[in-house]
């Protein structure tokens, strides 16, 4: 039967759905946090590392997930169930652009000139070291 057609499930069908569809969403934000927060957790200091690409493929693909539930249930005219993913999805994806502007708002500011080879710094506070 087309969409237009299919009766709209009852409300504790929708209510039902949205719970699980909930705590698998949030199995899935935990594992995200998880991975997020010990990513460095047992890292050398080794100098400088490449472009880190866990973070924004972790976001991604919870923000996947949350679209495919919201896509899928309003599709199957499971209104709380869509409203409420799509409410989630939108506060992941706020959430994780705004840590990202939060962690690359120096990114281009302007670097300092390297000291002199014969600089000695003063701690005197006088202004008259030798």
């Amino acid at each position: 039967m087309p969409a237009a057609t299919r009766p709209r499930p009852d409300l504790a069908t929708d209510l039902v759905s949205a719970f699980l569809f909930l705590l698998l969403s949030a199995v899935g934000g935990w594992f995200a946090f998880v991975s997020l927060a010990f990513r460095h957790w047992g890292d050398q200091d080794a100098g400088p590392e490449p472009y880190d690409w866990t973070p924004i493929l972790t976001i991604g693909a919870l923000a996947l997930w949350l679209l495919a539930v919201t896509a899928l249930a309003w599709r199957g005219r499971l209104r709380v169930t869509a409203v409420l993913h799509g409410l989630l999805l939108t506060a992941v994806l706020l959430t994780g652009g705004a840590n990202y502007a939060y962690q690359h708002r120096h990114d281009h500011d302007p670097k300092p000139e390297p000291l002199p080879s014969n600089y000695q710094p003063c701690f005197s506070g006088s202004g008259r070291c030798n």
